[in-house]
Formats: C-alpha cells, sequence, structure tokens
C-alpha cells in the first residue's frame, strides 16, 4: 500500500526508490531475536528479517551525512498482523531536535495486508532517523527490507495493457489427476509478480539523466521499489527486480522524446 503524507508533490507519475540511504550510516535499536539482527532490514535480500523481542521495535540510524529523501518503504513484514501504529522522525543535522515526518495507523496498515509499504512524504533532509512500532500487543513485527530514499519519478504515464501488482500474481502449479481424467489434488510450487511496463513517451532530458542512472541499477537486476501512480493507484506497489532485456531507451522522429520499457519480476508476499 502507498501512503500519502500532506504536501508530497509529483504523486500521480510512477516512480522507483532503489538507493537507499540506510546503507550509508549506524544502526542501532531493540533487541533482537536469535537471527534476526538489525542489519538484516538493509536488504537488498528478503529472506531474513529485523525483528525486536518485545512487541514494541524501535530502530534509529544517524547517517554518513545528510540526505534528501522523500519516501519510506517496507517490504517482507508483519506489521499488518502486529496491531501496531508505524512512526518515522527524523532530524537535517547532528544537532536539530526531531520532527515527525509521518504516522501510520494500524487500521492504515491491516487495511495493505502484508504487500509492501510506501509512504511518500515532501522532500526534506535528513541526516537522523527514529522510527518506531507502538502498541503492537498481538504478534512480533517483523520487518526485512527497510529503504529510505528519494522517488525517481518518470515525467510519463504506465500505458496498457498494465497490471497493477496485487493482480500481476504468477503461481507455478503441480496437479495430478488420474487416468480417467479426475482430479485428484493441487499445489502452488512457486509463486511471483510478473509485470511488463510501457511507459508514455518520456522527455530525453530526462532519458539522459534520471533514467540512466536508474538504468544502471535496474540493469545489474538489483531490486527497487515500483508504483505505476500512487494518487490514483495506492495498491500498486511492489519490491521488484528486472526480468529480460535491458533498459534501452529508443529515440522517437527528432530525438526529443524516447520510448521505454522494462520488465519486472517481484516478490510476492
Amino acid at each position: 500500500m502507498i501512503y500519502l503524507v500532506s504536501g508530497a508533490t509529483d504523486t500521480e507519475k510512477p516512480f522507483a526508490v532503489y538507493d537507499n540511504a540506510m546503507a550509508r550510516g549506524v544502526l542501532s535499536g531493540t533487541d533482537v531475536t536469535a537471527g534476526s539482527d538489525i542489519a538484516n532490514m538493509i536488504g537488498p535480500q528478503t529472506y531474513d528479517y529485523w525483528q525486536p523481542i518485545t512487541p514494541t521495535g524501535f530502530v534509529a540510524e544517524t547517517l554518513n551525512s545528510p540526505e534528501d529523501c522523500d519516501a519510506f518503504c517496507i517490504a517482507n513484514h508483519n506489521l499488518h498482523l502486529s496491531n501496531g501504529n508505524l512512526y518515522l522522525q527524523a532530524s537535517p543535522d547532528l544537532v536539530a531536535g526531531y520532527t515527525t515526518v509521518f504516522s501510520i495507523s494500524n487500521a492504515q496498515i491491516v487495511a495493505g495486508g502484508a504487500d509492501p509499504i510506501v509512504v511518500i512524504f515532501p522532500k526534506r533532509t535528513v541526516q537522523r532517523i527514529a522510527f518506531t512500532m507502538t502498541l503492537a500487543t498481538v504478534t512480533l513485527p517483523f520487518i526485512g527490507v527497510a529503504m529510505l530514499g528519494q522517488r525517481t519519478v518518470f515525467p510519463g504515464w504506465v500505458q496498457p495493457p498494465y497490471v497493477q501488482m496485487p493482480d500481476a500474481e504468477t503461481l507455478d502449479l503441480q496437479t495430478a489427476s488420474t487416468l480417467g481424467g479426475h482430479y485428484i489434488d493441487g499445489s502452488v510450487r512457486r509463486k511471483a509478480l510478473a509485470q511488463d511496463v510501457q511507459f508514455s513517451p518520456l522527455d530525453r532530458s530526462f532519458v539522459d539523466g534520471g533514467l540512466r542512472t536508474f538504468g544502471k541499477h535496474y540493469n545489474s537486476g538489483k531490486p527497487f521499489f515500483w508504483g505505476g501512480s500512487p494518487l490514483n493507484m495506492p495498491n500498486d506497489v511492489g519490491y521488484v527486480w528486472r526480468s529480460g532485456g535491458e533498459l534501452r531507451p529508443a529515440l522517437m522522429d527528432g530525438g526529443k522524446y524516447a520510448t521505454v520499457k522494462m520488465g519486472l519480476a517481484g516478490y510476492d508476499a
């Protein structure tokens, strides 16, 4: 689920968050359960996680230097089961006090289920952050991947046929039947997300700038958070990576615009 904080900009267009500021700092926080070190949440892997030993979890980080950010993202979590609220506070440097960036209620988190969480807020400079899960009295919370960063916003639209992430599930089935054709049993061997994205023509200045930087990350097969239109499709969010070919912008007549498409594979909670 994508949550928009009042004052957030560029919320209609597609975005990617891939450069994790949390990978460039010193983490601290609540004591953890065995094998769930706090560093696990930096990712990019989703098979492990951070889990506090108490229902209320707290994480703090001091970044190596101030960074501009406008999004906080989480994948592989159980916050919808932990009966807790999520808060993020930040300070622009090593001296100034903390101010609240956002607070997400348990009811809002439950509505999004186990899907990735992306909170988009007005861009701000941060060097110290602290986020907390409070009132988590049912299940110990865990977070597999947490990312703080600045969105790359695509200055175009996703084009049909576009399938939102909740509907992009692919299932590898194993079924059994008799020689006579009767159904015996079936099971899902593997599940994942698969999506093909075609953009409306993108301006050349973006293609030669922000897209080229993102393209290096995409082409290497590294994961990122993706959404097709936060304002119009708040459920369309995924923790995804490249499937298929490289990102190859094709210039249109005159060279002012380019067509871009990408294939996405994703983690299916």
